[in-house]
């Protein structure tokens, strides 16, 4: 059993939204995932996916981005990303995913409840950032907070832990950076936003073996980074071109 990690897949729906608006380096995205992931990922690997996944506005538009991952080998384990509206009914889509287990894929949503597997527990939230002229902010950044606490505390005794967030816990992923991505519209370069070290403190409490986030787009990123002893991974999609990185645990 091995360990992959790819996030913010922003597959398309049954709308057909393509990220190709996002530079040359999002075209076909879906197939160099694809490709990607069966030439290294077997049925018994483990597969980190820390949101962002379809751009669908509900479940039944987002079914066709599910069955591409079911179609996909792997245990995978889900949080929901800022865009994953398809998960806005956490219990329903909970029961969905579990419906579509099949021979070689298994996918689970991580929200407010734990997994553990073979001695490894998984636990996990969406996280939350700062942003200007947002007030709710730090109603939604105390919720995630607790959350993850809710996550962490339900977790069994385990040999490992691994947590998962689809916004880094941290200010430090900043500093990791290597440089911006060829091929991949910036955006505004100058935005830049404050994430919560009060969630890599309580983390930190935990002292989990790795932590695995994505949402950053547009550079390439030193995985993993060092905070607190604890090696963490940025693996937004455009950042690992597309290829699922092995986690090391």
């Amino acid at each position: 059993m091995n360990f992959f990690a790819i996030s913010d897949l922003h597959l398309p729906s049954s709308k057909g939204k393509s990220m190709d608006r996002f530079g040359e380096n999002w075209q076909n995205h879906m197939e160099k995932t694809r490709k990607n992931w069966l030439s290294k990922i077997s049925k018994d690997d483990i597969v980190f996916v820390p949101g962002d996944i379809s751009w669908a506005n509900n479940l039944k538009n987002g079914m066709v981005d599910l069955e591409f991952l079911a179609s996909l080998p792997g245990k995978k384990y889900l949080v929901k990303g800022n865009h994953d509206r398809l998960f806005s009914d956490e219990r329903k889509a909970k029961r969905i995913l579990e419906s579509m287990d099949n021979e070689i894929s298994t996918m689970r949503l991580i929200h407010n409840n734990s997994h553990s597997v073979n001695g490894i527990g998984i636990a996990g939230t969406r996280g939350w950032s700062r942003r200007k002229g947002h007030e709710e902010n730090e109603k939604i950044l105390d919720r995630e907070l607790r959350r993850m606490r809710t996550s962490l505390e339900s977790l069994p005794d385990v040999e490992k832990l691994v947590v998962l967030l689809h916004f880094p816990p941290t200010n430090e992923v900043w500093n990791a950076i290597i440089s911006k991505i060829p091929n991949c519209n910036p955006g505004n370069p100058n935005y830049k936003e404050e994430f919560d070290e009060r969630m890599m403190d309580l983390i930190a409490e935990f002292k989990p073996d790795v932590v695995v986030c994505g949402h950053v787009h547009t550079y390439l990123i030193n995985n993993p980074f060092i905070v607190k002893n604890i090696p963490i991974y940025c693996v937004s999609a455009d950042a690992i071109n597309f290829d699922p990185i092995e986690i090391k645990i």
